[in-house]
């Protein structure tokens, strides 16, 4: 289920786009149902990221790297990618 907050205008008339939210595992369950299996990484956290003209540079907390086309952090209001 999605919905529209208030500030979906404001959203909309800086980004091109309205501010949606939508449940977390909705939101997951729709990732794994459109992309392949092995793109999405559960259960790891990310402490650094850093963007880059072919993608974006993770570092996790476990000390493993890894190099994406894109990011999507949908870890909550504290997530490193959304700072």
């Amino acid at each position: 289920m999605t919905s529209i907050l208030e500030m979906a205008d404001s959203a909309e008339r800086l980004y091109g786009a309205p501010q949606l939210t939508t449940h977390r595992g909705d939101f997951l369950k729709a990732l794994k149902g459109a992309l392949p299996a092995d793109v999405i990484r559960s259960g790891k956290r990310a402490t650094d990221i850093e963007n880059k003209p072919d993608g974006v540079s993770v570092r996790f907390a476990d000390g493993t790297t890894s190099r994406v086309d894109a990011l999507i952090g949908a870890d909550g209001i504290h997530s490193v990618v959304r700072k």
